[in-house]
């Protein structure tokens, strides 16, 4: 589709897209000014952010993970600790 022509979700839409959230927009929000998601987004204004379907569906796409794929595990946070033995 043109992106032209496409048509513009709010954060309540592209919520119930990925599946975050209450789908009242503010979890999306909330990771928007974190950094935590970085689907890209337009500005309406000063406070009205839209996202293009295409875009969601990019960013579904590149963090998409298929089980058992090298490189695709994540590594661990943490270093596992030799066990102490008391005596």
């Amino acid at each position: 589709m043109d992106t032209n022509t496409e048509p513009l979700l709010d954060s309540a839409g592209v919520e119930k897209i990925i599946c975050i959230g209450r789908g009242d927009g503010k979890a999306l929000e909330v990771a928007r000014c974190r950094k935590a998601i970085d689907i890209p987004f337009i500005r309406i204004g000063k406070k009205r952010i839209r996202y293009r379907r295409s875009d969601v569906e990019a960013w579904l796409a590149k963090h998409t993970v298929t089980p058992n794929t090298p490189g695709t595990q994540p590594k661990p946070r943490f270093k596992r600790r030799a066990s102490r033995r008391v005596a």
